[in-house]
């Protein structure tokens, strides 16, 4: 072995042997930090690459509406209906939402199913989501 690289490991095992907590606490700290950093660059690349199966993703767009108790909302329907009718760049107007707690279907009038959380979507939703 290297008489340099002997030294540096006798060098680190002297020093961790004197100061355990400290460089514990070092160890540690450097694991957290290497642990956020990757888990944070995860979600990154997530968040950019939401919409990559779409051939025109960078076109796409998210609109909502922040509402004054902190809540977030989606557009309106009739509002969707006129941002497409007042600019004609806008090819397609895709709008999601969510109803209250409880929701109650049903086909026959007698049947009834109770759904906790329920979503509709206008009739354009898939023409935004047209793949490539």
């Amino acid at each position: 072995m290297n008489s340099k690289l002997t030294h540096y490991i006798k060098s680190a095992w002297n020093n961790f042997r004197h100061n355990k907590w400290y460089i514990s606490l070092m160890v540690l700290s450097l694991a957290i930090g290497m642990f956020s950093f990757v888990v944070a660059s995860i979600y990154i690349s997530f968040e950019y690459n939401r919409n990559s199966n779409h051939k025109d993703a960078d076109r796409v767009y998210r609109l909502m509406v922040e509402v004054k108790d902190g809540g977030i909302t989606y557009l309106p329907n009739p509002f969707a209906s006129e941002l497409k009718e007042k600019h004609s760049e806008i090819e397609a107007v895709s709008l999601v939402d969510g109803v209250g707690d409880n929701l109650y279907l049903t086909t026959n009038e007698e049947d009834y199913y109770s759904e906790r959380k329920a979503y509709y979507a206008n009739k354009d939703f898939f023409k935004v989501f047209v793949s490539s």
